[in-house]
Order: structure tokens, then sequence, then C-alpha cells
């Protein structure tokens, strides 16, 4: 859509009402149309808050060495008939453990 160029229109300010050329009037933050005598810069405090945190963690850590051994135990075989009555037996170096 194409709008009249408006050099010899005239607009009236929202802020005080008085009347000035059109392409004087200057559009505000929010949306009116004021005079050069009226107009207002947006304030600081009405922008959102940037948050800025310290970067604390990296991006792709790595330990700097490896904090124990993960074992999946693998022994002589379950015993029981019913879930609650199995019995598994294995040892691992001299470390024996029974879970019943």
């Amino acid at each position: 859509m194409e709008f009249a160029a408006g050099k010899f229109a005239l607009g009236i300010c929202d802020r005080c009402g008085w009347e000035y050329k059109y392409l004087k009037l200057k559009l505000e933050w929010n949306g009116l149309l004021v005079c050069s005598t009226c107009y207002e810069e947006k304030h600081s405090q009405l922008y959102s808050p940037r948050h800025v945190s310290d970067r604390e963690v990296l991006e792709n850590p790595r330990p700097a060495r490896p904090e124990g051994v993960t074992v999946s135990p693998g022994g002589t075989g379950w015993s029981g008939k019913k879930k609650k009555d199995l019995t598994f037996k294995f040892e691992i170096g001299k470390v024996s453990v029974t879970i019943s």
C-alpha cells in the first residue's frame, strides 16, 4: 500500500494537542505521534535487563584421570525359582559378594 507524501499535511501532537506539520511529528516508542518539544526517549529502565552470568562450566569437560572402573559382574549363575528367591554369587579378585 502506498501512502501520500504529506508535505502539505497537518497533524496534531498526541501529547500537547497543538497543530504541527505532519512531517515534523516524531513517532515515540509507545506509538504516539508527538512534536519535538514533547518527544521523550524510551527510558533505559523500560528495556529488559540482560542476564549476565559467570561462565563456570566448560562446554565439553573431560576428567583429568579416570575416577574408577565400572565392573559388570559375571559369575556362576542364578539359583532359585521365584524372583524373590534368586541368589547370585560372584567373585572379583579377593572380594566375595552374596546377594539374596
